[in-house]
């Protein structure tokens, strides 16, 4: 005969479960977040937690999304809870990882659907001669880090963790992934979209980890061994950062870039700009409020 499971032996057991799977980290920042805006200490409001969305024959839903009126932003949000024996992510950046810009600067996306083209409207069905385009905006008043990596802290990690230095990339990968079917859904809806008007994009990751950067440039290790030497690295905290990512073609968008953006195939460093580069907010607990305050340049 079975014996039945003690329901505080029970409840124990799914804290443990829930908390691993990170949605108390997740629901609990949606939470902060909405407080925020309902003492006017920030500007952004929900829209959707647990959206689901489709790009390149995969889908995913997005942990949560919050939006901005006038113009119409779009938070994309993404909740990790870091393994505590990973909860240092350093970053650190290389004047190379620009190309051949000098400037700093970090990249967003923004969509808009243009007036069809009458002569055109007139020989096609009005959904084919209507379509979405897609650009870039650039703001050069924050510095971004180019590599993101998990280190190890004093903390005991979890025990299903399993290895997890690879947690940045895994997460820029999946707000990317979210963000980018984000665009695929407004392109199934350009037929309701009002011309002309501009949507951007702002993916962020929020984490339980410790943000870490460095000012030492990437270039300036030891070209002989490829390390640098003891002592040479030093690191501080941070708030939140701009992370410079690039983003793979699997997990791209295939809505069309605007023609007055275009860029000779032989421009593979403008290329990268435009196509790939992509730069997601990394924000810790510490940094939420600060990170929803900041402005963007739009245009």
């Amino acid at each position: 005969m079975s014996q039945e499971t003690n329901p505080l032996d029970l409840g124990e057991d799914y804290r443990k479960v829930l908390n691993h799977h990170g949605y108390a980290f997740q629901y609990s920042v949606i939470e902060f977040m909405a407080e925020l805006r309902r003492q006017r200490r920030c500007d952004w409001e929900l829209e959707a937690a647990e959206f689901p969305v489709s790009v390149q024959e995969m889908t995913t839903r997005i942990d949560f999304i919050f939006r901005k009126a006038r113009p119409h932003v779009y938070l994309v949000g993404e909740c990790k809870r870091a393994n505590p024996a990973l909860s240092n992510w350093c970053f650190a950046k290389s004047t190379h990882a620009r190309g051949r810009s000098s400037i700093d600067r970090v990249v967003f996306q923004c969509a808009w659907v243009p007036p069809p083209d009458k002569k055109l409207a007139d020989r096609i069905p009005r959904a084919e001669a209507t379509r979405m385009l897609m650009g870039t905006i650039q703001d050069t008043s924050q510095p971004a880090y180019h590599v993101g990596l998990s280190v190890k802290a004093k903390q005991t990690g979890d025990k299903k963790g399993g290895r997890k230095s690879d947690a940045i990339e895994d997460t820029a990968g999946q707000v990317c992934k979210g963000l980018n079917g984000l665009i695929e859904y407004f392109n199934t809806q350009r037929l309701k979209l009002p011309h002309n008007e501009k949507l951007y994009f702002l993916p962020a990751i929020f984490t339980t980890a410790k943000i870490r950067v460095t000012d030492t440039d990437l270039s300036l290790a030891n070209i002989g061994t490829g390390e640098f030497e003891p002592g040479s690295v030093s690191v501080k905290e941070a708030p939140w950062i701009w992370y410079q990512y690039h983003v793979s073609p699997d997990l791209k968008h295939t809505v069309p870039t605007d023609e007055n953006e275009y860029r000779s195939p032989f421009d593979l460093a403008g290329t990268l700009e435009q196509e790939f580069t992509r730069s997601i907010a990394v924000v810790g607990v510490k940094g939420i409020e600060e990170f929803l305050r900041q402005g963007i340049l739009y245009r």
